[in-house]
């Protein structure tokens, strides 16, 4: 049997004592994850550490300042040859977030990095699994996808727990663009409508967990639940049985990272 996968989990949120434990548990219910991380000094930590897809990220929410963002910046460029998986990455133009890190800081952080994948793919056949945060920034998300390229070429980008507009939505699907389906989206009536405004083809499973290191004594019997139950309301909701769908939906994202 084919394993779900979970697009967007944060690994590195859990005990390191009980990571192992966590991945073992999730197996044997046959689910896979791709492990985003939020900067690339925390990727160091913990590269080759579990059999696990790694995803090499630089989140928003934790860029302080110029002289941070540079070092990071040059460590992921340094690192980008470790691994075909990036994020969690983005904008994120919330007003409490903008309060605590600069709109253009953000903005030029996410440029370079987009610039980088999309240079490091041409250069050397080595395309990207992207997964982007994009928190009341959706349009200037995609105007740098556009203006880099990256849609363009063989790199792969998921719009993670998308709420934005339906239009941005559309936009990015005609980009060939993803979805990763939280859970929270099945409890509104706008992310259920932009769950079926995306085609089957296009969507893909995610939890964001764990929420906060509380939840971890409980993650490895609350993970698959999670995604056991997400499967099932997605089929409700898309009156088909998806499980064959999104196996095959993440049989093809894989393949096209090469």
């Amino acid at each position: 049997m084919k394993q779900l996968i979970d697009t967007h989990f944060h690994l590195d949120f859990i005990e390191e004592k009980k990571r192992q434990s966590f991945i073992s548990a999730i197996a044997n219910e046959q689910i896979d994850i791709i492990a985003q991380t939020l900067l690339p000094t925390q990727y160091q930590l913990i590269y080759k550490q579990y059999p696990v897809a790694l995803a090499l990220g630089c989140h928003p929410w934790h860029i302080q300042d110029r002289q941070q963002m540079m070092y990071e910046l040059q460590l992921f460029e340094q690192l980008l040859p470790t691994t075909h998986y990036i994020g969690e990455i983005g904008l994120d133009f919330a007003p409490k977030r903008l309060e605590r890190v600069d709109q253009c800081l953000q903005v030029e952080t996410f440029t370079r990095i987009i610039h980088l994948l999309r240079c490091y793919e041409q250069h050397y056949q080595h395309p990207f699994i992207v997964s982007i945060h994009s928190v009341r920034s959706a349009t200037q998300v995609i105007d740098i996808l556009e203006a880099q390229a990256l849609y363009q070429g063989k790199s792969q980008v998921i719009l993670h727990y998308f709420n934005g507009t339906s239009d941005e939505l559309t936009r990015h699907i005609r980009n060939g663009g993803w979805l990763s389906v939280h859970p929270k989206m099945l409890q509104t009536k706008k992310g259920r409508a932009y769950i079926q405004q995306v085609p089957l083809q296009r969507l893909l499973l995610e939890t964001d967990l764990p929420i906060a290191t509380s939840e971890t004594d409980t993650i490895e019997t609350q993970h698959p639940q999670v995604i056991h139950q997400l499967v099932e309301q997605l089929s409700e909701l898309l009156k088909r049985d998806m499980r064959p769908v999104l196996l095959d939906n993440q049989e093809k994202l894989i393949q096209r990272k090469g």
